[in-house]
């Protein structure tokens, strides 16, 4: 059963508080208003806000404390304190004079301070007999070991003979040269005595030296009752001596029949008459004078007045009713400064004493228990004063140096290893009084178990009196597998740790709660989730979880769980267990028999039957698992649910099993889980399997996550012998599985970053070497792999892609990986533009499977998450001359009223194809493929090619090698695009004869075409009436993109030249005149209309022959390119074919525009252009091409030198409509007067002359 902290409280009640002991004249202590008095002042206890700053205990320095051990002043808050009469201390001390020499619990047990009552006005009784009663109680006092905080011994006495108290002894004993005197008066010098330097526990050197304890703190209280009060000496019989004080051996000056002693000093001018009622007056308040003269010092003050006192005649109950409390308030600050004192100098004296002794550690017979009851005695004084973090830092001390011992192997002051007494595995951990443990210590009999039980509950007692209950949780785990590693090795009852660390953990989180509603930080136990914090939630859990671990090693042990993971994760770890010894290796001499020795009543039960064990291990993991969510530990509380789920597994509850990993498989997915993980997903596998469900992405995510993690560790077949999901973790049949359970499913699913397989490109493209072999490109790819079998898969991908040439898949078809790293060769089988290309995805298929790598950020090299980072991020396509090719262009005679024809011509190359098709497709989104059927088919010369057209396809058969085809495609309605560019995708898919490499594989040539929908020249038309003609001029310029050269310009008819309305004269041209956007050229052409015909609504027709610069210069070089290839032998028809295909790119870029001639060769593009398309590798091949590129440029060539015929001319055809005009009029000046002045008017004619014919 759980303690509360005012249970503990309870228990320790006899050590918390102080006693102050009262004592006074006979008469007066057994008078009933003094009684009236003392309970009044009782109420106005305890005492509060002591304030206490230590001159001689500190904390030990390895310590290191939250709270106040480390402060300079501390407070205690509130201190309880008893108020005893001295006579029955003292009989106590005599009934039982043992208890002098007996180990104190606490220092609070002893008096703290003594009160010495006496009432003020009555003189001759003071000096008669109550001053000998007041030397006589600080004789029993100074003389009693019992009556002070500390022992007192014969050195100290001497030592502090100079304090009042020695000098009252010295006044009262026989052993004194004054002993039967009275004490000399302050004010009266005395030569022998010593100096008035009074010794106190605050000011003296004496008490603060190694082994000198304190002085007694005394106060000496005068009561001045009021007229007429029951507690005046008229109404007390003070006359005779009646102290009840059991004193020492008696004197004569003791006897109250014996005269007082001769006055001294000044003591015979003071009149001692004081029976006179008369004197009253007058010797009132001497009394308290002379105590003051006779007990008090310089340093200290010794003596309480206590005045204004109210009627004690009435009860105590309506006394303090109308009781004014600042009667007692000098009172209770001088006793709240004796106490004060007396602490300081008590923890002073007992720290002294106790580190005195831990100096001796290192001698031979040093008794550890002897000094942890000394610093006990502190660490309970602290405890009962309130100051928990003080009496915490003893603890700590106490435990720091008792692991230095455990450490070092210096145990011999404990008995045994323990925990061998009957209960000890279920009995609380923090009770402290399940065992007289302070009783053990001191007779040095506690074990090893039970003294690390006592003071691991007395600190988390202390710490959850400061509200660190958290902190108590959270330490109980490591100390609890540090006492189980202490106790493996024992001979003790089966499963006995497992209990106790069961029971433990149970009761500390109990306790804790119960703590928690005892201080008010929780209501009830129900509501407790929602107030507290984070932290004390994860501690609670993890001690649950602990307990619930306890279950899984004695399961496993008796067979109510299986040994395997995750239960099995929970057994011990020890090197030198035999792995089929599943119980502590402290079940000896068939102590696995002895099951009802362990006396916890769960453990008995759930051992007893399998489904009491079921019942128990399931609450006990929901109750952990609540307060790991409550704590936002997300990784156990996947742990746990995983636990609860494979206890269903293995119960053959395959439904909530599997409703409990459907909830885990998400996490455990992400392939960041290890051995445990990897397990239970195979389970889940096997929940699949016996239920028939479908395997969907589930199921092969789940598959996935295995194979991830798989290659990081090895299965233990000792620990799934028992396991039918065994067969999920063989890595060959998961692969197996993956393909042919995949391969059924309709979509492909993707996985990406699938570490177990990876892919990285070995060099650039390479041409399919040979005529017979066709055309296609090679790759190399690296599989590593971190499978230990092979892996069958179904193709081997990889694309390259480039921003203008389109994308590259290379594959391998069906191959077997084998494990580690080896080479496999994927073909590509279109024909790609050759240039620079980047990695950009690689596969791996298996079935519907894809293991897919993302490679495009391998070429920024500043990315961190770069898994499969590859030096062959770039990979290079070389250009192949003999390779099936295609182009598109538009017809070279335009026609601006009719549709535009595009040119498209295929060049086999190698390859003898036996059938071609052909698809073109208007890519732009506002642009649809019309016509296709409508194309027409230019084979050539001699040639067996056919064509079948259709609107999706053109299909082409037995086209020869070496041959050029052309097609004239039609394309209808493509105004209006937005850039003014025509973007056309071809696509040719063609099978070649005879061909080595995959026969039977269409290779496909994929282009995307950008055609200009502008004319790179302008036209525009000015019209001049005549009376018998219409002057119409032309001008020509050209566009942005360039020069042009212009060739013929005409203006004709369609109609026949006997039937045209007009007729056309057309002004002497030179061919070949260049125009610009600055520099156009002007053509005027005179139209006459025919007499007699009638004019028609047939346009005229404008016809342009021209040339752009670009073509201009691409001409001139080939011609100087065949020249130089007649003469140079080392230019093949191969590099031939590839420097031709190169000049239109780069001839535009050598080209200056304005002049229409080339300037010297770019080096570096050049050589690139020689490396990638012509195959060049030696520096010497390529300065040789580099010298060819030279004199190509360098060519000079005359224009009338070349054939015109050949030269590649475009035609441009417009319509040109006649203008309208209804009436036009001649207007002629005629001059009479030849001779002209300025200013005098001269006569004139006009004619004007008016025709119809317009």
């Amino acid at each position: 059963m759980s303690k509360t902290p005012a249970d503990l409280r309870q228990n320790t009640s006899s050590s918390n508080g102080i006693t102050i002991t009262y004592a006074g004249p006979e008469a007066l202590i057994e008078s009933g208003p003094f009684g009236t008095l003392l309970n009044t002042f009782s109420s106005q206890l305890p005492l509060r806000n002591l304030h206490w700053k230590s001159s001689t205990w500190s904390p030990a320095p390895q310590q290191n404390t939250s709270y106040s051990a480390n402060a300079s002043i501390r407070t205690i808050q509130t201190l309880p304190a008893r108020l005893k009469p001295f006579s029955d201390t003292v009989l106590l001390t005599k009934l039982k004079p043992e208890t002098r020499h007996l180990v104190q619990k606490s220092l609070l047990e002893r008096p703290f301070c003594h009160l010495y009552f006496l009432i003020d006005g009555d003189n001759d009784a003071y000096r008669t007999h109550i001053r000998n009663d007041i030397r006589t109680w600080l004789n029993t006092i100074q003389s009693t070991p019992t009556l002070s905080a500390a022992t007192i011994t014969a050195r100290s006495v001497q030592q502090q003979s100079a304090d009042p108290v020695s000098k009252a002894a010295a006044g009262a004993g026989t052993s004194t040269p004054r002993a039967g005197t009275p004490p000399i008066r302050p004010d009266t010098p005395n030569r022998n005595s010593q100096s008035d330097d009074i010794q106190t526990p605050t000011n003296t050197s004496s008490s603060k030296e190694k082994g000198v304890p304190p002085s007694p703190e005394y106060l000496i209280v005068v009561i001045s009752p009021p007229d007429g009060s029951a507690l005046a000496p008229s109404s007390l019989s003070l006359s005779r001596s009646a102290s009840p004080l059991p004193s020492g051996p008696s004197t004569p000056n003791e006897s109250s029949d014996k005269p007082a002693p001769a006055k001294t000093g000044l003591g015979r001018f003071y009149s001692s008459s004081s029976n006179s009622n008369s004197n009253t007056t007058t010797i009132k308040g001497s009394v308290i004078d002379k105590v003051r003269a006779d007990f008090n010092t310089s340093r200290k003050e010794r003596v309480v007045h206590l005045t204004r006192l109210p009627n004690l005649a009435q009860s105590s109950s309506s006394l303090r009713n109308h009781f004014d409390p600042t009667i007692f308030a000098d009172l209770l600050t001088r006793i709240k400064d004796s106490v004060t004192n007396t602490f300081d100098a008590v923890v002073g004296f007992q720290d002294e004493a106790v580190r005195s002794e831990f100096s001796k550690k290192d001698v031979p017979g040093w008794n550890y228990n002897k000094w942890m009851a000394g610093m006990e005695c502190l660490a309970s004084t602290f405890e009962a004063a309130g100051l928990f973090g003080e009496a915490l830092s003893q603890y700590e001390e106490i435990h720091s140096v008792f692991l230095q011992s455990l450490t070092e192997g210096k145990l011999p002051f404990f008995t045994s290893v323990g925990g061998t007494t009957a209960g000890d595995d279920s009995a609380p951990l923090l009770d402290i009084d399940k065992k007289d443990y302070r009783d053990l210590i001191l007779r040095n009999e506690i074990s090893l178990f039970d003294f690390r039980c006592y003071l691991f509950a007395k600190r988390a007692a202390l710490l959850g009196k400061t509200g660190r209950i958290s902190q108590v949780m959270s330490e109980t785990p490591f100390f609890l597998q540090s006492v189980a590693k202490m106790m493996q090795d024992e001979t003790l009852p089966a499963h006995f740790i497992e209990s106790w660390t069961f029971s433990s953990s149970i009761d500390v989180v109990e306790q804790c709660q119960a703590w928690l509603i005892e201080r008010g930080d929780i209501l009830t136990e129900r509501i407790a989730d929602s107030q507290l914090s984070a932290s004390f939630h994860g501690a609670k859990a993890e001690l649950l979880d602990l307990a619930r671990k306890q279950l899984d090693r004695i399961g496993i042990s008796v067979g109510h769980l299986p040994n395997a993971a995750p239960f099995s994760l929970s057994l011990p770890k020890q090197s030198d267990k035999a792995k089929g010894d599943l119980t502590q290796s402290s079940n000896k001499d068939g102590a696995s028999t002895s099951m009802e020795k362990i006396t916890r009543q769960e453990i008995v039960d759930a051992l007893a039957s399998k489904e009491v064990f079921d019942l128990r291990y399931t609450t006990l993991t929901e109750r952990a698992l609540a307060g790991w969510i409550s704590s936002g530990r997300k990784r156990n509380v996947l742990r746990l649910r995983s636990a609860l789920a494979n206890l269903h597994f293995f119960r053959g509850r395959y439904k909530e099993a599997l409703d409990g990993f459907t909830s885990l498989t998400e996490p455990y997915a992400d392939g960041k889980w290890k051995q445990i993980e990897t397990i239970q997903l195979a389970r889940i596998l096997e929940c699949y399997e016996r239920l028939g469900k479908p395997y969907d992405k589930t199921w092969t995510s789940i598959v996935i996550a295995i194979l991830r993690m798989q290659h990081e560790w090895t299965t233990d077949e000792s620990e799934t012998q028992m396991d039918p999901s065994t067969k999920w973790l063989d890595e060959s049949y998961l692969y197996k599985m993956l393909r042919s359970k995949t391969s059924a499913n309709e979509d492909e699913l993707p996985i990406s970053k699938f570490e177990p397989l990876q892919i990285k490109i070995q060099g650039d493209a390479k041409r399919i070497e040979g005529t017979s072999r066709g055309d296609g490109l090679i790759i190399e790819a690296v599989i590593e792999s971190k499978a230990k079998h092979t892996i069958d898969v179904d193709d081997i991908r990889v694309c390259i892609t480039s921003g203008e040439n389109g994308d590259l898949w290379f594959t391998s078809g069906p191959t077997s990986i084998q494990a580690g790293d080896h080479i496999h060769q994927l073909h590509c089988m279109t024909n790609g533009v050759s240039g620079k290309y980047i990695l950009d995805v690689s596969q791996i298929r298996l079935g519907k499977l894809i293991f897919q790598y993302v490679h495009r950020q391998d070429v920024n090299f500043r990315s961190s998450d770069n898994l499969f980072r590859s030096q062959s991020a770039f990979i290079t396509v070389p250009e192949d001359s003999d390779a099936l090719d295609v182009t598109l262009d538009w017809a070279p005679h335009v026609f601006l009223d009719r549709s535009r024809t595009g040119v498209l011509t295929i060049y086999t190359g190698r390859n003898e194809v036996a059938e071609l098709d052909v698809r073109v497709k208007l890519t732009s989104s506002d642009v649809e493929t019309r016509g296709l059927a409508e194309s027409i088919f230019h084979p050539p010369s001699k040639s067996k090619a056919k064509m079948t057209a259709s609107d999706e396809k053109l299909k082409l058969t037995d086209l020869s090698a070496q041959s050029i085809n052309v097609l004239l495609i039609p394309f209808h309605e493509i105004n209006g695009l937005a850039d003014g560019m025509l973007l056309v995708s071809i696509e040719i898919q063609f099978w070649a004869k005879g061909t080595t490499v995959e026969p039977e594989t269409a290779r496909l040539v994929q282009r995307e075409v950008k055609l200009p929908l502008g004319l790179p020249l302008g036209v525009n038309v000015q019209d001049f009436f005549r009376h018998d003609r219409l002057l119409s001029k032309f001008l020509i310029s050209a566009g942005a993109s360039g020069p042009l050269v212009l060739g013929d310009v005409a203006l004709w008819s369609e109609v026949p030249p006997g039937k045209a309305a007009f007729t056309i004269e057309t002004p002497q041209q030179e061919n070949g005149c260049t125009v610009t956007l600055s520099e156009p050229a002007s053509f005027v052409f005179a139209i006459r209309k025919n007499d007699g015909m009638k004019r028609d609504n047939t346009p005229l027709r404008l016809t342009l022959v021209y040339r752009t610069a670009q073509e201009e210069a691409f001409f001139y070089l080939s011609q100087a390119l065949e020249q130089i290839a007649k003469a140079d032998k080392f230019i093949t028809d191969s590099f031939k074919k590839c420097f031709t295909r190169a000049l239109w790119k780069i001839a535009e870029a050598d080209l200056e525009k304005s002049h229409l001639r080339l300037r010297s060769p770019n080096k570096t593009a050049w050589s690139k252009i020689c490396k990638r398309w012509c195959g060049v590798r030696s520096s010497d091949d390529l300065k040789r091409l580099m010298d060819i590129v030279e004199k190509i440029y360098n060519a000079e060539f005359e224009i009338a030198e070349m054939q015109a015929g050949r030269k590649p001319w475009r035609k441009l055809s417009l319509p040109v409509d006649v203008p309208i005009m209804t009436m036009v009029n001649a207007v002629t000046f005629n001059l009479h007067d030849k001779d002209v002045r300025v200013g005098v008017p001269v006569e004139v004619s006009i004619d004007i002359a008016t025709t119809f014919a317009w």
